[in-house]
């Protein structure tokens, strides 16, 4: 059964209208687009009609079929909810493409934050059964791989092993791929995430040759690196240069107006902060209306 027909059946069942159930919080015609499948509601959607139902919106997700369950679980990975995505994904019986991309990304980020909240044990487990999964894609992704490298050295280090050997593997990986200024700029990230910001610098000072393709990304970061040194002028600077860049990427691109938001707020320069303020509005707006309906009939990508 799929999600539509649960919430109309569930609704016939308490004898609710079409109009009753939407309420105030979403349109008539949109709840018909989602008990009709032709529409995804966004988790928080999903959850409001819950409410209204008396259920949990787990139980309205909880799917019998694999491209059902795998489609729960790239809304829960969407949603932020990776321990549940991860538990979604693992239901699935096989070794689809899909499946292992979305459980490598998952355990990725999970690793991510189990390494911010102390548990390093547990956040080195994840990150190398998130390296088995990307590694045994069809198509596995450098970028994650370097990254699940990077984490699980972290992890090394963190519980006293050396962590040079994985440090070597992700930068090798990221040589045989001409990408090695990528791995320069992506490891001062990542020690900049953990207020090792000489460490940082000094990584970046390794980029000698700078393709278009990461100048928006190295920018950012040195720019965060001199604001998290209160060193206002200089990150402005880097940051207004990676705004003349072709920014890849909405994350990105929200990362950079944060940040000059910031900047501007502490400069007390208002008109501007409120200007870029402004921008994250619109973004995050977008991003909301873009994620209440999302037609099934599409093929979406692995995320």
């Amino acid at each position: 059964m799929t999600l539509g027909e649960k919430l109309r059946q569930l609704r016939r069942r308490l004898g609710m209208t079409q109009k009753e159930l939407a309420g105030d919080r979403i349109t008539r015609n949109m709840l018909s687009q989602i008990e009709s499948g032709t529409a995804t509601p966004s988790m928080k959607t999903l959850q409001y009609l819950a409410e209204r139902l008396g259920v949990s919106a787990s139980s309205l997700m909880d799917p019998s079929d694999g491209a059902s369950t795998l489609d729960a679980a790239r809304r829960r990975l969407r949603a932020g909810e990776l321990e549940q995505a991860i538990a979604l994904a693992e239901k699935v019986s096989g070794a689809s493409e899909e499946r292992r991309v979305l459980l490598a990304h998952a355990k990725f980020r999970l690793s991510q934050v189990r390494l911010l909240e102390g548990h390093v044990l547990e956040a080195e487990e994840l990150a190398r059964a998130a390296l088995r999964d990307n590694e045994k894609s069809l198509y596995p992704s450098q970028s994650i791989q370097f990254k699940l490298l990077t984490t699980i050295a972290a992890c090394e280090l963190h519980r006293g092993a050396n962590p040079v050997e994985s440090l070597n593997a992700a930068k090798e990986s990221y040589r045989e791929a001409g990408w090695e200024s990528l791995y320069h700029i992506l490891l001062a990230r990542d020690l900049m995430r953990r207020d090792r910001l000489q460490a940082a610098e000094r990584e970046l000072w390794q980029v000698t040759v700078l393709p278009d393709r990461e100048r928006s990304l190295f920018w950012i970061t040195r720019g965060e690196i001199a604001l998290r040194q209160d060193k206002l002028n200089d990150a402005l600077a880097c940051l207004k240069r990676a705004e003349e860049t072709d920014i890849q990427g909405t994350s990105l691109t929200r990362e950079l107006y944060k940040h000059l938001e910031t900047i501007y707020r502490e400069k007390e320069d208002y008109q501007n902060a409120y200007f870029y303020a402004a921008k994250l509005r619109e973004m995050d707006k977008a991003t909301d209306d873009r994620s209440e309906t999302v037609p099934q009939a599409s093929s979406e990508k692995a995320p």
